[in-house]
């Protein structure tokens, strides 16, 4: 049988869109490497975040072009 860990023995990481320590969950068992995020809310935060830089880096371009030439 395995040896049990402690909580504070457990493997943990920062979220970094909130910046808090979240600690290794059995469900994560298998993709623990791939975790980046510690909720489902800082995931989708994360991905809003992508997105509308996205957004105001190729608005900001175009803005620029169509200013540029007109």
């Amino acid at each position: 049988m395995p040896k049990m860990l402690r909580k504070s023995e457990l493997p943990s990481k920062i979220c970094p869109m909130c910046n808090r320590p979240f600690t290794w969950r059995k469900k994560w068992k298998k993709d623990w490497e791939t975790v980046k995020y510690c909720s489902q809310k800082c995931g989708r935060m994360a991905k809003k975040t992508i997105v509308r830089a996205k957004f105001w880096i190729l608005n900001s371009f175009s803005l620029s072009y169509f200013y540029e030439n007109s």
